[in-house]
């Protein structure tokens, strides 16, 4: 589906401009000066198939534009390993209800809903969200599936590995600058939290640029 002119908009600050900030791109597209607002219409929007295509076609478009410049492979290395960092299980497979349950039905309609529209892929008691609905950075975090086959007792299913975000939130730590002292990455420290440091600088970076 085309997009719309705001939503085009949208895509092309998130990129460009906010840098991945998805509350700063719309309003800056337009929609809304309430941030608050903003945030929900920006979750909303990275939720859509079109929007999330576009930004992954723009992404690929602005890096190779710039040659492969090393500041965009290094954002663009970034945003992977903070991908991997930030992305749970729980963002990609859901624990289903069982079949006999009088709320399935509606639970698997709001699952579709909240995931851009698309039906979830059902095995029964796990629910899976299409890989085309989801973001780069979730995207990114799969390390691999692994079809299991039904059998006369289960609907079968998928094996799903994620990438470690122990060593990615150690990447991320390096190239960030987060090392001890002594040149090494604190190791004790959590993803959760090196995640926000980076977050930090890079707020940091942006409002002093």
């Amino acid at each position: 589906m085309a997009l719309s002119e705001m939503q085009e908009r949208f895509c092309q600050f998130y990129v460009g401009e906010c840098r991945g900030n998805g509350t700063e791109a719309v309003v800056r597209a337009g929609y809304t000066e309430n941030r608050s607002s903003a945030a929900v219409i920006a979750s909303q929007n990275l939720r859509k198939l079109n929007i999330i295509s576009r930004i992954k076609d723009l992404r690929r478009e602005a890096l190779e534009a710039s040659g492969f410049d090393k500041e965009r492979v290094r954002e663009a290395i970034m945003r992977r390993m903070m991908g991997i960092v930030s992305t749970s299980l729980t963002d990609i497979v859901h624990i289903s209800p069982s079949r006999d349950d009088p709320h399935r039905r509606e639970i698997l309609k709001e699952l579709a809903e909240k995931n851009g529209g698309q039906q979830i892929l059902d095995f029964g008691e796990l629910l899976f969200v299409p890989t085309t609905g989801l973001t780069d950075e979730a995207d990114g975090a799969i390390k691999k599936f692994k079809a299991i086959q039904p059998t006369e007792h289960s609907d079968g299913g998928l094996e799903v590995e994620m990438h470690d975000p122990i060593a990615a939130a150690r990447l991320l730590a390096e190239i960030s600058g987060l090392k001890q002292p002594d040149t090494e990455v604190n190791v004790n420290v959590s993803p959760a939290v090196i995640l926000q440091q980076v977050e930090a600088r890079q707020a940091g970076a942006s409002a002093n640029g």
